[in-house]
């Protein structure tokens, strides 16, 4: 193991530490469960430091890696083309006016973090020191298998082993189009917005709900899952033909 594999060992450790103390939390002493929206108020005193351990070994190790010359590419406009859609729809026709201004901001500011922190740590630190020894195609399944597991850690919010499981395949196949999305748009920050607003909408629209942005979402998924799905594919038959890094 080389020490960045280490290092980015400790990160994920440290920060899945933070989180599921947390929702054990969150579970065991506020009654609070996943599903519950309520989980947020809590989960943003939390947050904050799982976020600042990502920043700190990512700007400490692997400084400047994820912050290239952006590459405007079809992913990089089916990302924007899907987050601002979705924010619009929940914007425009969600019913906000009897609703806790102060408790959309929390979410606001909460799924940012959330999505900061993840993609600094899972795409920022880990993919990118994997990628140096085993080259890109094992350093996406790889940072993408954890960032799945990281999903399991729900059960610790009262979340049913089945359905954290179920987001755990999920997030396995979401994080390989975020990752194979960082390597070809070489910039982090599309990765960021997407995963905040992603989080923020799904968040508010179970608040308010908008039948709009709740069929938006759904196709997204859908369409993420299958080029996660074809991606991998596409990954199996590279390396059983022998490229190790040919993307």
């Amino acid at each position: 193991m080389t020490k960045k594999e280490k290092i980015a060992l400790l990160s994920i450790t440290i920060y899945t530490t933070i989180t599921v103390i947390g929702k054990g939390v969150v579970n065991n002493v506020y009654g609070i469960s996943y599903d519950q929206l309520e989980i947020v108020s809590i989960m943003i005193y939390f947050i904050p430091f799982a976020l600042a351990s990502a920043l700190f070994f990512y700007f400490k190790y692997f400084k400047g890696s994820s912050f290239n010359r952006l590459k405007v590419n079809a992913w990089f406009v089916e990302f924007s083309v899907f987050g601002l859609g979705a924010l619009f729809f929940q914007l425009f026709y969600g019913n906000y006016t009897d609703k806790n201004i102060g408790f959309i901001f929390q979410i606001i500011i909460f799924t940012l973090m959330v999505g900061i922190g993840e993609e600094i740590l899972m795409r920022g630190v880990v993919l990118n020191a994997l990628k140096e020894r085993h080259g890109l195609y094992v350093a996406i399944i790889i940072s993408s298998l954890i960032f799945g597991l990281l999903h399991m850690t729900n059960v610790f919010a009262g979340r049913s082993l089945s359905k954290a499981f179920t987001q755990s395949v999920t997030a396995f196949l979401v994080g390989i189009v975020l990752a194979w999305v960082f390597i070809k748009t070489n910039n982090i920050i599309p990765n960021i917005i997407y995963h905040w607003l992603w989080n923020m909408v799904g968040f508010l629209e179970n608040y308010v709900h908008v039948s709009q942005t709740r069929d938006i979402m759904l196709f997204q998924i859908i369409f993420v899952l299958t080029a996660g799905m074809i991606i991998v594919i596409s990954i199996i038959i590279n390396r059983i033909k022998g490229r190790k890094n040919p993307i």
